[in-house]
C-alpha cells in the first residue's frame, strides 16, 4: 500500500517521519527505529491508535509503502 509521508531526510540518510496521510487527513505519528537494507529505508511508526506500522521508502522510486503484515498493537510491559 502506497503512503503519503511528511518527513525530513538528513544528509546522512536518517529519516524523521512526522505525519502520514490517511484519507484526506494528515495524522501525526511517533517514530521508532529505522534501518536500511536492499529493499529500502525501513521505519517503524506508531499511530495515535497505538498501532505500529513498518513503512519502507523504496530506493529505486523513492515511494513510501506500508510493509505487508506490519500492523500490530503496541504492548506495554
Amino acid at each position: 500500500m502506497r503512503l503519503s509521508v511528511d518527513c525530513q531526510i538528513s544528509e546522512t540518510g536518517v529519516v524523521k517521519v512526522q505525519k502520514i496521510k490517511q484519507g484526506d487527513r494528515w495524522i501525526r505519528v511517533g517514530q521508532g527505529r529505522q534501518w536500511q537494507d536492499k529493499n529500502g529505508r525501513h521505519v517503524l511508526i506508531m499511530l495515535p491508535t497505538e498501532e505500529v506500522w513498518e513503512i519502507i521508502m523504496r530506493p529505486d522510486t523513492l515511494i513510501w509503502e506500508k510493509a505487508s503484515n506490519s500492523s500490530r498493537r503496541s504492548m506495554l510491559v
